[in-house]
This record gives C-alpha cells, structure tokens and sequence, in this order.
C-alpha cells in the first residue's frame, strides 16, 4: 500500500483539539463615571451594601476629574462581560468590562475566570473527571449520534467528538469515534475518487486489525440514507508535547448489532468486556435546581438571585459570578446561565 494512502489513513484517525489559553490581562466591570465624587461615593457604597465589590477610581483629565465606579477583578473579559450583562443600569450607564487599573489591595482575593460557556440545546450534559481537569460531555438523544467532549486542564481548552473517550495515568486516551470513509473535501469529488478513497480506507483498516476486508465491509453504517458511510473505530490517541498526535487503531464497532449511547455492544477484534471503563460523571442541566452551598478549594458557592456569592476561608463574601450553581469538583464550578452553562474556576490574586 502506497505511503500516501497511509498517511491518509492516519490523518483520518486523528483529530484535531481546538486549544485556547486564557487571557493573562485582568479586567473589572465599570458601572459609570461620574464628574462628581460624592456622588461615585455613594454609589459605590451602595453597591457595596448588595454583596459587590465596588470601588472608585479617580482619573484626571482635561475637563476636570472623573471618578469611575468599577467592581470587582476578572481573570478575563468573558467572566467580566457576563457578569457586567447580568447587572442592571445604573446612574444612567450600563456596566462594561475594562481592562483593570489601580484596583484597591484586598478588594477580592479570588478573580473568576470563565474556562468555556456551552449551550446545550437539547443534548444531555455530563462533566467526567479527566486526569486532573475536567471533561465536559455533550449527546443528543434522538438521534443517537457521538457526543461532543470538552477538556478542560487548567487554562487550556480542547475538544473532540466520540461515542466513549477515556484518559489514561499516561496521558493517552482511549477513544471510539466515527470515521468517515469518504475524504473531507467529498463534494468536490467524483462518484469514483470517492468510491477510491473508501477501498483504499477499508483495506488499510483491515490490514491494520489483521482481519478480512469482507469483515470490516459488513461493519460500514450510516445514520440515515443520505450519511457519509462510516466505521466506528476504537483507537488509542497519544500527544506528544509538541500537540502532535499519533493513533492506534485497537478494533471495529458493529452498530448494527446494537447500538448505545457509548457505542455498540459488539466490536472486531475486542470483546465488549474489555473495553476500558468510563469516568463516573454527574449529569447537569441549565434548567437544574441551585445546589446547596457548594466547597470548593479555599471557597464556598452559594445561589444569590441571578449571582454567585464566594465566601473564602478567610470570612470574605462578595458577588463573584453568575447565573445558578449547579455542581463542583472543589476547582471548576459550574452554573447555568440563560439557555447556557458556564464553567469557572479562580485565581488568587
């Protein structure tokens, strides 16, 4: 078999993670400006007194002095903005995220940072342990297809789809996915370069498992008459620290003979007894009851109208998020906000 068919192949049993760091910038939300310093006094006093953070800024221009009443520090502009959203006007300005200055020692000692925000829109919602992170999983029911993973590992946010994904001490995943027998670019092809394409998959797939290409031929599915065709491929997925991936291709699902929502019940070459087991999660949902106060690493969450209020160990409570707290592993929390969840976790300042 030619070394660009393989490399084809190889390609095709990778995917690819979309990685995204966190801003290192601080931000605050600024509530208004005011010519006026008794009156951003006051201003902030109240505010004070509603659970915020507030504090007052002065600013010398040529027009005179401006006194900006700001709240709280966010560890990046998303945790700002939804946060300036969810508050209402005030002295006749809506609240705005800007970039942080001269923010008073003491004021928070913990800046929320908003690691992803997911709509589910009608897939069920898991969040799974993930080698010290977390794994949020996302799967439509009707129909069943993959569902969504999304990892997050301290700053760093990637995703993929599969039936069932499982991480190992070493850093490698064992991962079942669809593969599309059908190159990427599809549309633009001929009937016969796509036919091509799917011997050439097919052959190396069963080169690879050692079995007969008329056993891997039987397992090709599609979800519904107009699908790509597919195989359902059980793989181990190792990145190197460079991001590069490579993948071994362990064995085949068969769907027809069955299918839930982590894939089917009988494989080529594994027998479904030894298929790794998947990290115990809990299931969430934006439309979930406030969870009681809920312990995180050197902080509590509690429900405070559309906010969350953190209280740290050290007896400091103040307004720090939104939305409605729904589960934590002690480092990320998660909170439904509108028709959305969203995942935080807080840096010490």
């Amino acid at each position: 078999m030619g070394r660009g068919l393989r490399v084809a192949l190889t390609v095709a049993l990778m995917t690819c993670g979309a990685a995204a760091v966190a801003q290192s910038i601080a931000y605050t939300v600024q509530v208004v400006a005011l010519s006026d310093k008794g009156s951003a006094l006051a201003l902030q006093a109240q505010l004070a007194s509603e659970g915020y953070p507030a504090y007052v800024v002065r600013s010398t221009t040529g027009l005179g002095d401006v006194y900006r009443v700001r709240i709280g520090a966010y560890a990046n502009r998303q945790a700002a903005l939804v946060f300036a959203d969810t508050m209402p006007e005030l002295a006749g300005g809506k609240p705005i995220p800007a970039l942080a200055e001269a923010i008073p020692p003491g004021i928070v000692s913990l800046s929320p940072r908003v690691l992803t925000r997911i709509i589910p829109d009608g897939r069920t919602v898991s969040v799974l342990p993930w080698n010290g992170g977390v794994a949020i999983r996302l799967q439509q029911a009707s129909p069943l297809a993959e569902a969504r993973y999304v990892v997050l590992n301290g700053d760093q946010v990637t995703s993929f789809d599969a039936w069932l994904a499982v991480p190992s001490e070493n850093g490698s995943i064992t991962r079942l996915r669809d593969l599309s027998l059908w190159p990427e670019n599809y549309a633009q092809d001929s009937p016969q370069a796509r036919d091509a394409f799917e011997a050439s998959v097919l052959s190396l797939v069963a080169d690879a498992l050692g079995v007969s290409l008329s056993d891997v031929k039987a397992t090709v599915y599609k979800p519904d008459p107009k699908s790509v065709p597919l195989l359902m491929v059980l793989e181990r997925v190792q990145q190197d620290g460079n991001g590069s991936q490579t993948s071994k291709l362990l064995a085949l699902g068969v769907p027809e003979l069955g299918l839930t929502p982590t894939g089917p019940t009988q494989f080529i070459g594994l027998s479904a007894g030894e298929l790794p087991d998947a990290p115990k999660g809990a299931g969430i949902a934006v439309g979930g009851k406030a969870a009681s106060p809920l312990k995180g690493d050197g902080w509590t969450a509690a429900a405070d109208g559309a906010f969350v209020t953190l209280t740290t160990s050290d007896g400091k409570t103040w307004r720090a998020a939104v939305g409605t707290p729904l589960w934590t592993d002690g480092h990320v929390l998660a909170t439904a906000y509108h028709d959305s969840l969203l995942f935080y976790d807080f840096l010490p300042r």
